[in-house]
């Protein structure tokens, strides 16, 4: 699915002049759904949820709120509840995608990893990484709160990694298993347990990289 200039005159059935055809003229179905899509933007349908193409990414809408685009759309004279639902699940059946069909942030494509960043989709290779524009047919329905920037630096983090964590390969250790978490699968069965008294790091380190998540890609839970 990409980004289009939808032409409402265009539309199925759409006579010549729109605005005569909204005072004078009952609205097919196909019609007004064909409005709608054009009103929404780019949309797709799992089911009876709603996902909506916004800053990168496919977030899931409640469905209410395609209600009142939809009313504004229906010419008063035919506006009616039972119109205003048959085209909105008219347009459901339309967009309709296999639930597998959705990502996270990140996905396979071949052997390449493609991470959704905030700045764009990071495709990833043995051979190196690339800064591609977002794509809606990524259909990532979540994204990495940082951006990327292959300049940019973290010295008081690496500082903090030093400090904390005395043995280097204990160092590679961390940054082998962050980076595990930008895998798409969990091929390598991957857990890291830092263990140590209070005050020596271990929270500081774990936000620094729930930060560049992002909290929406993480989960917590305590001990009990």
């Amino acid at each position: 699915m990409s980004d289009r200039i939808f032409n409402p005159l265009a539309a199925v059935d759409a006579p010549p002049d729109l605005l005569a055809f909204q005072s004078d003229t009952e609205p097919t179905e196909v019609y007004l759904v064909n409005l709608l899509e054009a009103k929404i933007g780019p949309a797709l349908t799992i089911g009876d949820k709603w996902f909506l193409y916004r800053d990168g990414c496919w977030r899931e809408t409640a469905k209410a709120e395609l209600r009142p685009i939809t009313q504004s759309i229906i010419p008063a004279k035919w506006r009616t509840a039972r119109r205003e639902h048959a085209v909105i699940d008219h347009l459901e059946g339309r967009l309709q995608r296999p639930c597998e069909a959705l990502a996270s942030f990140h996905r396979w494509d071949g052997d390449a990893v493609l991470l959704n960043v905030s700045n764009g989709t990071l495709r990833v290779t043995v051979n190196g990484v690339e800064l591609l524009p977002h794509d809606p047919e990524h259909l990532f329905t979540t994204q990495i709160a940082a951006s990327y920037d292959p300049e940019a630096e973290a010295p008081i983090f690496e500082r903090i990694v030093s400090e904390a964590i005395e043995d280097p390969e204990d160092s590679d250790l961390l940054v082998l298993c962050t980076a595990n978490f930008l895998l798409p699968d969990a091929r390598f069965e991957t857990c890291l347990v830092c263990h140590g008294d209070a005050g020596t790091g271990k929270s500081t380190i774990a936000e620094g990289i729930v930060s560049a998540l992002g909290r929406d890609l993480v989960r917590q839970s305590g001990m009990s």
